[in-house]
């Protein structure tokens, strides 16, 4: 046995090599190799002993050699573990990252799906074969789906909407890749828009199809809501029009246009100054101004001027609009009827009433029954009765001798004459008797019918006409008596006029020849009564001087008569008038006593 020493590595690390050789003697314990052996060795132990050595210094060699590779490959295994655990660092910040993703994603995910829930928007998601990939509650309401549905094609599935079929839309977006828009009903004829269009990526590429049902149900019903309102106020008899809050028109409708001439482009954009006349003072827009952006509503009389420089009335409304947002007025709403024929007949009824009230004449309005309504206050003076107690007895009652049924008579009588006059007998308050001419009119207001009376006292007139009935009745006899008559004659329209006495006188009956100056001429008997007669007529004599003339009567009879004119002018002063007498001279020659 050999025992050597050997030192390796960098840190001198000491090992032993033992080799064990075959030997005819066996030492002791304790006794030197050499010595057990003996003295020389043999050739063949020798050469055992060298190819030993050769053998172990290799196998050193070697040794020292695998040592060398182990020490590089821990050396590389030291440094692919130090790479290793910077690849495992970076797969961890990978992971991290990978994880945030994720978490964005489910995020993302459930901020899609709460968003997809929230618009209240049925959504059907379908892939390139058009099976079911993914669906929002909402479209359950109508179309049967169910999870276990994910993967089946959309024909399978029993939907509750009409006029369209599912699969055929959605073949026909794949195909056109193009979207689609139907609107469909259910059943219970609830409207949906029914909208596919193709499902894209991000490449651009299509995936499947993308179906939503949006129920416009409400905006549909709120919509034709809206389009009555619009006619009503495209149609409105009354002027519409609305500003902003800076007082500049946005709109206005066809009523406004008509009345006031401008078109809603003349005006969009521009103040309703422009219609005002200069009448009402600032301190009324003012006003106005301030009332309606405090959030309340104005009421006034407007005066305004048209397109074309007319004036115009109008009687309006304005008032803010809110937005909703807010308390702020987001606009201004004005509505306006146009008055001016109103207060046109205002104004004339004002004015009708102020005369009526201070007419001299009496003013009844009656209904055909006979009841009174309304008197002005001559007739208060005239029959003695205060407002209250005319309205309290019946019209007819005023009149002497006119009962309800001749009152009935006389008021169907209207129907077929409005106008009538005619003469009663009135009983004042002190049962006096007034003769009274009374002009009755039938009208009709708002659907009414009732009767203008107009009472004038007659009884003055009657009586004037009666004393000059007597006057006439009297100077009749006196120029009978007298054999005389009287004549008026007018130069400027040769009109002669002659009184019934002056017809006798010439032997004529009234009115049995027509009468004028050439016919009064040719009565002379001679040229030279011919020249008299015509200075009386001309008024050439002085007033009250005689002139006789020989006339010749109607039956051929001579009679010499004394005329005595006067010219005055007429009313007008443009013409003039002789007034004249005439009275019997003689008579066939003789004189008259």
């Amino acid at each position: 046995m050999f025992v050597t020493p050997l030192v390796q590595g960098p840190d001198r690390e000491i090992s032993f090599l033992v080799s064990f050789v075959e030997s005819a003697t066996v030492p002791t314990a304790g006794e030197p190799v050499e010595e057990v052996c003996g003295g020389e060795l043999s050739n063949d132990v020798n050469q055992r002993i060298y190819d030993l050595e050769q053998e172990l210094r290799y196998t050193k060699e070697n040794l020292q050699a695998t040592i060398e590779e182990l020490e590089t490959s821990n050396e590389e295994l030291q440094s692919t573990n130090e790479e290793l655990q910077s690849v495992n660092e970076e797969l961890v910040t990978v992971n991290s990252e990978y994880q945030e993703k994720i978490d964005e994603l489910t995020e993302l995910n459930n901020d899609i799906n709460n968003l997809l829930a929230s618009t209240e928007v049925g959504t059907l998601f379908l892939d390139r074969e058009l099976n079911i990939r993914k669906f929002t509650p909402v479209i359950t309401r109508e179309i049967n789906i169910l999870e276990q549905d994910v993967g089946r094609p959309p024909k399978h599935i029993a939907a509750a909407l009409e006029a369209v079929g599912l699969p055929a839309v959605a073949e026909k977006v794949l195909l056109t890749q193009r979207q689609v828009e139907h609107e469909v009903h259910n059943k219970d004829g609830k409207q949906y828009l029914l909208r596919c269009l193709p499902y894209l990526t991000d490449e651009r590429n299509i995936e499947g199809v993308v179906i939503t049902l949006i129920d416009i149900d409400a905006m549909k019903k709120a919509n034709r809501e809206l389009q009555k309102l619009s006619y009503a106020v495209e149609q409105s008899p009354a002027m519409v029009l609305i500003t902003d809050t800076a007082g500049g028109i946005e709109y206005v409708n066809p009523r406004f246009e008509t009345v006031t001439g401008y078109a809603l482009d003349e005006v969009k954009g521009q103040n309703p100054r422009l219609l005002k006349t200069g009448v009402l003072p600032r301190e009324f827009y003012r006003k106005l101004w301030e009332t309606i952006s405090a959030g309340r509503k104005w009421s006034g009389v407007f005066q305004n001027r048209k397109k074309d420089g007319d004036i115009y009335w109008e009687e309006a409304t304005v008032g803010p609009i809110s937005d909703g947002a807010g308390d702020e007025p987001a606009r201004f709403l004005k509505i306006s009827e146009n008055i001016t024929e109103k207060k046109h007949i205002a104004d004339q009824l004002a004015w009708s009433q102020y005369a009526i009230e201070n007419a001299t004449d009496a003013m009844f309005r009656v209904s055909p029954s006979g009841d009174i309504d309304h008197v002005n206050q001559a007739a208060m003076d005239l029959l003695g009765y205060s407002r209250r107690s005319f309205t309290a007895r019946k019209f007819y009652r005023l009149l002497d001798g006119v009962d309800r049924d001749r009152w009935r008579a006389f008021a169907e009588r209207l129907v077929h004459e409005p106008h009538v006059q005619q003469e009663f007998a009135a009983i004042d308050r002190g049962e006096r008797r007034i003769s009274v001419g009374i002009g009755f009119h039938r009208l009709e207001q708002e659907g009414h019918e009732y009767l203008l009376a107009f009472m004038k006292d007659l009884t003055a007139i009657r009586e004037a006409e009666r004393e000059l009935a007597e006057v006439r009745e009297t100077l009749r006899w006196s120029q009978r008596l007298t054999q005389a008559g009287h004549f008026v004659f007018h130069a400027d329209t040769n009109e002669l006029s002659w009184s019934d006495e002056l017809y006798h006188l010439l032997e004529m009956k009234p009115g049995e020849q027509r009468i004028d100056r050439n016919f009064f001429l040719s009565l002379a008997s001679d040229s030279s009564d011919r020249c008299r007669l015509e200075r009386v007529l001309n008024g050439d004599r002085e007033a009250g001087e005689t002139e006789t003339v020989c006339l010749r009567t109607f039956t051929g009879n001579t009679v010499t008569f004394h005329l005595r004119a006067e010219s005055r002018p007429a009313e007008d002063d443009c013409r003039s008038c002789s007034y004249g007498t005439v009275q019997v001279l003689t008579a066939e020659g003789g004189e008259d006593d």
